[in-house]
């Protein structure tokens, strides 16, 4: 939960401003931490079972379905 309030921390400066503004704030502040997740999800995912409600939760984000659209 902190790893995703961190990156609506980030949307919540962002708030209001043009569009070109929030890409590059996206890309300096978002990016590194939508790295972070990425890196943090795998790294639990490989604890758990394939049978875990959690695991099915992160397989579904980490899809190649799912994960591009969120990033």
């Amino acid at each position: 939960m902190k790893r995703i309030d961190a990156l609506f921390a980030v949307e919540r400066t962002i708030n209001g401003q043009h569009p070109e503004a929030r890409l590059e704030v996206r890309r300096q502040l978002s990016a590194p931490l939508v790295a972070d997740l990425e890196r943090w999800l795998r790294g639990e995912r490989a604890l758990l079972s394939k049978h875990a409600k959690v695991a099915k939760a992160i397989d579904y984000l980490l899809s190649p379905a799912h994960w591009p659209a969120f990033t």
